[in-house]
């Protein structure tokens, strides 16, 4: 009998989640963390969330979206990867989301509040793999999660003017040379049916 090609799991998120993590030393605490979500298909709707901790904040978290009913679904998984970024009783601004760029060289995505102006950029981005975790795992719980990581050789963060400090470095994820910055592409998560 054949091997069914379709995943049994129900998806509940399909899009994107890229990610950066400044040090300032290798074995240093993360000085900056920073998650954005963009949805294509969600129980919310599309849209982003944009989740911002770092010297370039002041050490406050600071969260932008373009729908708030996105935002709060997407905290119930933050809660599981980014625990200070969970709470659904955090602020936030509503912005709009663009990127530019590519992923041979240089890519940006830019969150703009009126308050707020918040510009991520990953470069050297190189070495893709897929990685592909079942409900029942230790990170996500009884969460599943596929994406196309694209490790990043640097990144920064800019804040309204302000850059963060800290640099990304290399970290290896699932066994693969990876780094703590990088793009999660085609990214879905499911659950059991």
């Amino acid at each position: 009998m054949a091997e069914s090609m379709v995943n049994p799991n129900v998806v509940h998120f399909s899009g994107e989640n890229p990610f950066l993590r400044l040090k300032q030393t290798m074995s240093g605490p993360d000085s900056t963390v920073c998650a954005l979500w963009r949805a294509h298909y969600s129980p919310a709707g599309p849209g982003h969330a944009l989740f911002v901790k770092s010297d370039a904040t002041d050490g406050d978290i600071l969260i932008l979206t373009d729908n708030e009913v996105l935002l709060r679904w997407v905290q119930q998984i933050e809660a599981l990867l980014r625990p200070e970024f969970g709470n659904t009783k955090l602020p936030y601004l509503e912005a709009s989301f663009s990127r530019d760029g590519d992923t041979r060289t240089t890519y940006c995505e830019t969150a703009t509040a009126p308050a707020a102006a918040v510009e991520l950029r990953w470069s050297g981005l190189a070495g893709g793999f897929l990685i592909s975790l079942e409900p029942g795992n230790d990170i996500a719980g009884d969460w599943g999660v596929s994406s196309f990581m694209l490790p990043a050789g640097s990144a920064e963060l800019i804040v309204n003017g302000r850059k963060a400090v800290g640099a990304a470095f290399p970290e290896p994820m699932a066994g693969k040379d990876s780094s703590t910055a990088a793009l999660a592409f085609a990214e879905n998560w499911y659950r059991a049916p």
